[in-house]
């Protein structure tokens, strides 16, 4: 989703935690970074190592686009205090940008390599990528649950 490796494990970590640790495991525990930089490479490698694992699937997350968008506040006017001191308070209008990131999940079956889910989300505003991710996290976690494709809580 990220090119950097602490994005990455924020990713996975907050994934594997709505999971289940039991059910799920992030990919950081068991690929060193130049195994997940050299995948192509190392295909038949990782694919061994997550065969004794005893792992059937993979969540493949991924920014699709980050966009940034003009909005509009409209000026707001408000009654004074009780009536009395001062008449009408005015808050003005003003222009803003708001950052809109999209981000697409996956999940493939292993077993013939199989597309068996996917899903796109939205994040308005992002405050933080720890944030934005807890924020993903949560929605992908709750439709794959939903639909019977993973467990957890």
């Amino acid at each position: 989703m990220d090119p950097t490796e602490s994005t990455r494990r924020a990713a996975e970590n907050a994934l594997v935690a709505r999971i289940g640790r039991d059910r799920a495991v992030a990919s950081h525990t068991m690929f060193s970074v130049q195994e997940v930089q050299n995948a192509e490479q190392n295909e038949a490698a990782n694919r061994r190592k997550v065969e004794a694992a005893g792992i059937d699937g993979a969540v493949v997350m991924r920014m699709i686009s980050e966009q940034q968008q003009l909005g509009y506040s409209v000026g707001m006017t408000y009654p004074g205090y009780y009536g009395r001191g001062w008449g009408m308070a005015y808050s003005p209008a003003y222009l803003r940008t708001d950052t809109i990131v999209s981000v697409e999940t996956n999940l493939y079956a292993l077993d013939g390599d199989k597309l068996i889910w996917s899903g796109v989300t939205e994040t308005f505003n992002p405050e933080s990528i720890v944030g934005m991710v807890n924020e993903i996290a949560d929605a992908v976690s709750k439709d794959l649950r939903s639909k019977g494709l993973v467990g957890g809580r």
